[in-house]
């Protein structure tokens, strides 16, 4: 937050994520909060304001107008943000009031996400065929993805020994470097099975093998996050789908709540510490499905 250096509101800001800091955030969120305080600041600055307690509820209203080109999701996102510190700030005698209590959530208003139907995600994962190592590879890992609801992040980082394909299960490092045991499909055991006996070590060839599960054909390495998105992205087109990684969680989500899974199950398998995200997948399912009354916040 340097850019704005000599402010009050940028001292006030370093202190929050200095906080978030020791109370052991992952270096990845306190970037993307950094982020957000500086879109923020440098709006304020404009405005010549210096101080977080100069801030009105109509200052913050202007900023997220300021942001329409933004997502919906990116727009909550900030908003969201804002509203942790300025929470923070009032915890700390530095506000007598949170100015962002009267932001408008964008994000109760906004379509439904999008998410393929069952029959569609069946079609893209028959696409995905070949003899090549690659095309065995790529349908585990679509099959891998959707059936588990891994973040891509998640699936950049497995490993061979992550799988337990006996029990038939898999071990994801999620975010805050939290572990969870995931459920595979019958589909998604059995195309991991043919990628490792008849597609891995032919990608691997005589190159040192270092455990990742996702081989690239570059160095033997582990497929890059960028690898996978690229393998998925591909795999929608082929049957004129725009879909992202998130996509496939998203429809992984979707799909069993509308199958009858509970809430709470489908939070433990997303890897979601409460309830706020699922709202979001709930919204496109039936309504006996519903999240607790309270939903906790962060």
């Amino acid at each position: 937050m340097s850019s704005m250096s000599g402010s009050r509101s940028t001292a006030q800001g370093k202190a929050w994520l200095d906080t978030l800091q020791r109370n052991g955030r992952s270096p990845k969120t306190v970037a993307s909060y950094v982020a957000v305080l500086l879109n923020l600041q440098r709006f304020l600055h404009r405005q010549a304001i210096t101080d977080a307690r100069q801030i009105k509820p109509s200052d913050l209203e202007a900023w997220q107008q300021s942001l329409s080109a933004c997502t919906p999701s990116t727009q909550e996102q900030f908003a969201r943000v804002v509203g942790y510190w300025l929470r923070w700030l009032v915890k700390q005698g530095e506000l007598f009031v949170n100015p962002a209590m009267a932001l408008r959530k964008t994000w109760l208003s906004r379509r439904l996400v999008r998410c393929p139907s069952e029959a569609k995600m069946a079609r893209l994962l028959g696409s995905v065929t070949g003899h090549s190592p690659e095309a065995k590879r790529d349908r585990a890992l679509c099959e891998t993805a959707y059936g588990t609801g891994a973040r891509l992040a998640e699936l950049a980082r497995l490993k061979v020994s992550s799988l337990r394909l006996e029990e038939g299960l898999i071990l994801l490092h999620g975010k805050g470097d939290r572990d969870r045991m995931v459920p595979l499909t019958r589909l998604a055991g059995k195309y991991l099975r043919y990628y490792l006996t008849r597609a891995r070590g032919r990608l691997l060839g005589a190159l040192p093998d270092h455990g990742a599960l996702f081989i690239s054909t570059r160095a033997g390495r582990a497929l890059s996050s960028a690898g996978i998105f690229a393998v998925l992205k591909t795999a929608g087109r082929r049957v004129g789908l725009i879909l992202t990684p998130h996509d496939f969680r998203r429809a992984f989500a979707t799909h069993l709540l509308r199958g009858g899974a509970q809430p709470g199950q489908v939070k433990e398998l997303l890897g979601h510490r409460t309830y706020r995200h699922l709202g979001r997948y709930l919204q496109s399912c039936p309504p006996s499905l519903k999240p607790p009354r309270r939903i906790p916040s962060p």
